[in-house]
């Protein structure tokens, strides 16, 4: 910071013992909050893209529906929108289209210095290509396996 203090380090990063936090951590609330097939293609793509982008895809750096299998808006979105959906009367066709999956992404890719929590706008960039080609990938597997 500009005083010369620092931001300690998140305590995710603490508690669980690693220098940095993992390359991607991927929940649907352990299944509740999308169908495998949805889910399924999601990780693929991201392991895809992230190969593409020569970020380490291996199973010890995504991390799938552990340590966070997906927060508030994730369920929100995944479990209780359905619900309403039914209760509203939508067929249940349309409520199937309804998959919530939450991806957590490390600052260390865009924010090379987390004590000052600065981001790098060209990394921030490259951040933004990785992820339209994530949802890319997995929206048009999802597409073409809908047919």
């Amino acid at each position: 910071m500009p005083d010369g203090s620092t931001i300690a380090p998140p305590k995710r990063i603490e508690e669980h013992g690693r220098g940095r936090f993992w390359e991607a951590i991927i929940g649907d609330r352990k299944g509740k909050t999308s169908r495998p097939e949805v889910f399924s293609e999601y990780v693929n793509a991201v392991r895809r893209s992230y190969e593409e982008a020569g970020i380490d895809n291996t199973d010890e750096e995504i991390v799938i529906n552990r340590i966070f299998t997906g927060g508030y808006v994730t369920q929100f979105l995944g479990i209780y929108l359905p619900e309403r959906l039914r209760d509203m009367g939508i067929p249940e066709h349309d409520i199937q289209r309804v998959n919530a999956i939450q991806l957590e992404i490390p600052r260390h890719r865009f924010m090379p210095d987390e004590a000052t929590q600065i981001v790098d706008p060209e990394l921030i960039a490259k951040e933004a290509l990785v992820q339209h080609r994530i949802l890319t990938l997995a929206g048009r597997a999802i597409q073409n396996s809908s047919h």
